[in-house]
Order: C-alpha cells, then sequence, then structure tokens
C-alpha cells in the first residue's frame, strides 16, 4: 500500500468534497441509528463555516490515484496548536487501515504541531477507538447537556474533546 497524499480541495470540487464528507458521516451515524437517517450530519452551515474561516485548509486524502476521504484542519502557525475539523473516509475505504495512514500525512505536513484538538460525538465508537487507541489522542473533555461548550448550537448532543500533544 502507498503513502497517503493530500491534495488541496479546489474550489470546484466543493460541493463533491461536502458531499462525500456527509455520505461517510451519514454511514457512521446509521449503524448506531439505524437506517432512518434523512438529516445531512453534518450539517451543511457547519461545513461551509469551517471551511470559510481563516487558517483552514480542506484536503482529499488520495491512495494509489483515487481520492478515498478528506480532511478540514485549522491550522495556527503562531502557537502550533492545530485543529481537526472533519476528518473522513469514503464507506466503502473504511475498516483497511486508510485511516492511520491518513492521520499520520496530516501529522506529517504539520511538522510544528505542538497539539492537536478534534470533537466526536460519544456514540461514535469506532472514532473514540480509532483516536485514542490508534493515534494517541487523549479525551480531556465530555460535553452534554451538563457541561456545554459555547458557541455550538447544531451537532450532537453529546461529543467529547481530544487532544493530542505532539511536541
Amino acid at each position: 500500500m502507498n503513502n497517503i497524499i493530500l491534495k488541496d480541495v479546489k474550489k470546484e470540487d466543493i460541493f463533491i468534497f461536502k458531499n462525500k464528507l456527509q455520505e461517510s458521516f451519514i454511514f457512521g451515524a446509521k449503524k448506531y441509528f439505524g437506517e432512518n437517517i434523512t438529516d445531512k450530519i453534518p450539517e451543511e452551515k457547519d461545513i461551509d463555516e469551517s471551511l470559510n474561516m481563516n487558517s483552514v485548509y480542506s484536503y482529499h486524502l488520495v491512495l494509489d490515484n483515487e481520492k478515498v476521504g478528506g480532511a478540514i484542519v485549522e491550522i495556527n502557525n503562531e502557537t502550533n496548536n492545530n485543529e481537526l475539523h472533519f476528518f473522513f473516509l469514503y464507506p466503502e475505504h473504511q475498516n483497511k487501515k486508510i485511516g492511520y495512514l491518513s492521520w499520520k500525512a496530516i501529522e506529517n505536513k504539520y511538522p510544528k504541531t505542538k497539539t492537536w484538538t478534534c470533537y466526536t460525538p460519544y456514540f461514535e465508537k469506532r472514532n473514540i477507538n480509532f483516536y485514542v487507541n490508534k493515534c494517541g489522542f487523549h479525551i480531556v473533555a465530555f460535553y452534554n447537556q451538563y457541561n456545554k461548550l459555547e458557541g455550538i448550537d447544531s451537532g450532537p448532543e453529546d461529543f467529547f474533546k481530544f487532544e493530542k500533544v505532539v511536541n
């Protein structure tokens, strides 16, 4: 298996990129909630909010000249405390060890990173396992009805915050 290549998402690719992101997230949610999900997950406005932020980069994850997923990262070149906004593999490429290779490609692209932060819903056990047991993140917060994260008005009610100290 070759290495994952990060390719910038071009303006003309944004529509398909967002649809593939939602398709991948819905695939995971259906495993927990069943097949009756009709809403797009995450909401398009949440994806757009990330894509339109300063210091945010969006990538196709490419393996053997084939797009297998994507990522949206926020890079702070002053503090080197970076955030993974969205990370996804297309459903047909999940469970093939591509996720870990993709994460390593992201880490290698930003070697000055001190910490990585990301969030995932409490029900996504595969994601929790991936971030904690495969990638070395630690759970640093659990947001729920008793501990709300300010500024979040959509998405899951219960989710974890992960951090990985790199340097």
